[in-house]
C-alpha cells in the first residue's frame, strides 16, 4: 500500500530528525501525527 509506505518514510525522516532536534517535541508530534494517520476519526 502507498499510504503505508509514506507511513514508513515519514517515520524514517522524523528518527533522522530526532537525532539532530529535540527528540522529546519532535516525538510527541510524531506520535500525535501517526495517531491521526492510523485512526481517521
Amino acid at each position: 500500500m502507498p499510504c503505508r509506505f509514506q507511513l514508513i518514510h515519514s517515520i524514517f525522516i522524523f528518527s533522522q530528525f530526532s537525532k539532530r532536534r529535540k527528540k522529546n517535541s519532535l516525538y510527541f508530534s510524531y506520535r500525535k501525527i501517526n495517531a491521526h494517520a492510523l485512526y481517521p476519526q
